[in-house]
């Protein structure tokens, strides 16, 4: 593996010295962060908040380091009166919801690091509380809560049930507050003066129940530091997320680098309490409790299936989402239900397509039933001589914190059909060395793998390292969390002949597991499947008969599978470093190259055979979360061409009617399908949501990238 180097550096090193970490105008921040379960295997729901035993102890090490000093939430509060000097690097942990885990894993780490902590319990949680409530993982008990209060933790009220409450009514929401508190009092038999809002939610009712209930303060979260001008009733608190390394969290600490914690609630918050409100009325109406993506769910099998061979047998007590290929071809999927035929599915749902496939290969066509377990030998030979290969590619995967992802990526390319010239790994989190050192270890003699440091966060800035370092003739940008099929690149090279002047080819994207509803989710609703025919996009005989066209950014596939023209996307100037996760755009920077690419007269290629496997998360937050990301992203792109092209303006200008019935309108044809799919309401407001966000994050993200510093 060779060690490549980045032209420019991090103009933000970490500052090892013991100095307090102030806001602009000179206010001293205090980072008040908030864990939840401490576990190498978390309950689903609360996976993305987790951290795992070791990584904890990473943390308290660094801030140790760091030269920071614990305090409670109540020790913050008397600071912030006066009654006791703030220190010169503060830090409060916290710890929200009760899990088991806490005492087993975490008490230990705080206990060795010497930091106190504020664990906040929903007493309706409980293990052995007699409770409707359904609770999220395994639960402290009330007499492990007592022997982690024995051992100096404080403890606050979180709560009874947990629910949202500033959805619930007035009375429901005091009877929460007050009854969680006396609950822990009587239990305990000691004091619980701080409070904290599930989810971080309240309002104006929530927070003077909490008041009349007689706490001294509550903490929300607004993931923002924390300061001596803050809300009492609601203080600022930042969620520890369980990609966050030491790295990324002694930047967080040490540097200025999110909000500063604010007084006033801002539009966004008020516009997305009246969305759960209204939802949660509608669920009690309908006799609800539950949110759609809270139900159940059955696990689903993941199957890849070749009709030249016997199909295998499948497992009848689940259903199988199955990738049926021939010849090494995808031509569909299928779903088969728990003791369904898959030979009967492939029959009914894909009889065209495998007729169509024969003739493209000058067979005959048969009666035969495909692929049935009783064949012997393969029934229908491939004809069809695979491509030449007349250009060179390299590989670029921008990556943060996901080593064995990468190494599963990595080992998927070298073993591919056609295996690429050159693969370049670029770590946008070198200070963990964890990527550096598992390369190095599976890698160490094979001289195609490259290791490129880019310090600078950002996900164009890595791509754009990558770039530069590449050699090739094609340069293909896969993210980190996927899997290349055997036969992508090959698939790659084949469509680059599909027409002239090819300079995009992008690829199909499908889940390497269905097991969670999480899962299921990003794969029904997340858009990752652009279906089994190849499209051509242009300006000239292939543009889409669509009123938005070539600004329907979405048809053209995703950036985590696309490769270019290594001399037009340096022509265009690489992918633009204002947009894309890392910033605060969250996303936009592959729809934009790609929509830039077709706007420079060239064209782009989706090609279903390049197929990759992507890792979809787990958790339920992941849909959530990629739906606002995504209207970010789709609103920052338009406002970066409106005021970095005049050209566009008048382009861009005349489909804005068309965007926004595309957007609004319950009959358009976005939203009449979304309908059929029973898309989750709410998803279509955070997509709306984000999308209003847009032109802001978009300016902050200029404003960012002109006083970056490069030497």
């Amino acid at each position: 593996m060779a060690q490549l180097s980045v032209d420019h550096a991090d103009p933000h090193p970490v500052d090892e010295r013991r100095t307090p970490v102030l806001a602009a105008d000179g206010r001293r921040l205090v980072p008040v962060l908030t864990y939840h379960s401490v576990s190498d295997d978390p309950p689903g729901p609360i996976r993305r908040w987790s951290v795992t035993p070791a990584r904890l102890r990473a943390h308290l090490t660094a801030l140790r380091h760091a030269g920071f000093t614990g305090l409670t939430v109540t020790e913050l509060l008397a600071c912030y009166r006066g009654t006791r000097t703030l220190p010169e690097r503060p830090v409060v942990l916290t710890f929200d919801d009760g899990y088991e885990d806490f005492l087993l894993e975490a008490l230990p780490a705080l206990t060795d690091a010497g930091f106190p902590s504020t664990l906040y319990a929903s007493s309706g949680l409980l293990r052995d509380e007699k409770s409707a409530a359904q609770r999220p993982g395994r639960m402290l008990d009330w007499g492990q809560l007592g022997e982690v209060a024995a051992a100096g933790v404080e403890i606050g009220a979180h709560s009874h049930t947990h629910r949202e409450l500033d959805t619930l009514s007035r009375r429901e929401a005091a009877w929460e507050v007050e009854h969680s508190g006396q609950r822990l009092r009587d239990e305990l038999g000691l004091p619980v003066s701080t409070f904290a809002y599930p989810y971080g939610y309240s309002n104006r009712d929530v927070r003077a129940a909490v008041r009349d209930a007689g706490y001294d303060a509550a903490c929300g979260v607004k993931n923002a530091y924390s300061h001596t001008g803050d809300d009492r009733w609601a203080l600022s608190r930042i969620l520890v997320e369980r990609d966050l390394d030491t790295a990324a969290l002694t930047r967080l600490v040490t540097w200025p680098v999110l909000p500063i914690g604010w007084r006033r609630e801002r539009p966004r918050t008020v516009a997305w309490r009246t969305y759960r409100r209204a939802r949660a009325l509608t669920l009690a109406a309908r006799g609800g409790a539950t949110p759609v993506a809270l139900n159940g769910h059955v696990p689903v099998a993941v199957l890849d299936v070749e009709l030249a061979l016997p199909l295998p047998p499948l497992d009848a007590r689940r259903p199988a989402d199955v990738l049926v290929r021939l010849h090494g071809r995808p031509l569909g999927r299928v779903r088969v239900d728990a003791g369904g035929s898959l030979a009967d599915s492939v029959v009914e749902h894909l009889g065209s397509a495998v007729g169509q496939h024969l003739a493209d290969d000058g067979l005959p066509p048969t009666d035969e039933a495909p692929g049935v377990p009783e064949q012997h030998g393969p029934p229908w030979p491939c004809h069809r001589a695979p491509a030449a290969l007349t250009r060179s590619t390299s590989v670029v995967i921008p990556t943060v914190g996901r080593p064995r992802y990468v190494v599963d990526l990595v080992h998927s390319l070298l073993a591919g059909d056609v295996a690429p010239d050159e693969v370049i790994v670029v770590d946008n989190r070198p200070a963990d060395t964890a990527t550096a050192t598992v390369l190095d270890r599976d890698f160490a003699d094979e001289p195609r793998v490259h290791y490129l440091a880019e310090p600078v966060a950002g996900a164009s800035l890595a791509r754009n390292a990558g770039l530069r370092a590449a050699r090739s003739d094609l340069v293909a940008f896969l993210d980190d969390d996927v899997v290349a099929d055997r036969g992508w690149l090959a698939s790659v090279h084949e469509a680059w002949d599909a027409v002239p002047d090819v300079g995009a080819v992008t690829g199909l994207i499908l889940p390497t597991e269905l097991e969670t509803h999480g899962q299921q989710l990003v794969q029904a609703y997340g858009g990752f499947d652009k279906g089994f025919t190849r499209r051509v996009f242009d300006l000239d005989e292939h543009r889409l008969a669509h009123p938005l066209y070539p600004y329907l950014v979405g048809a053209y596939g995703s950036g985590a599978n696309a490769v270019f023209d290594r001399a037009g996307i340096t022509a265009l100037g690489g992918f633009d470093t204002r947009l894309g996760p890392g910033t605060p755009t969250k996303a936009g920077e592959d729809l934009d190259v790609l929509l830039r690419t077709v706007l420079g007269g060239r064209a782009i290629v989706y090609e279903p055979a390049a197929l990759v496997r992507h890792h979809h998360r787990r958790d339920d937050t992941g849909l959530r979360t990629m739906a606002y990301d995504y209207g970010i992203g789709l609103s920052a792109l338009f406002v970066k061409h409106l005021v970095t092209d005049p050209r566009s303006l008048l382009s861009i200008g005349r489909r804005v009617p068309a965007g926004l019935r595309l957007l609004l309108a319950p009959d358009s044809t976005r939203n009449a399908n979304r309908r059929e799919a029973h898309y989750p309401t709410e998803l279509t407001v955070r997509e709306l949501l984000g999308i209003a966000a847009g032109p802001l994050a978009f300016a902050r993200s200029a404003r960012r990238a002109r006083s970056r510093v490069r030497p």
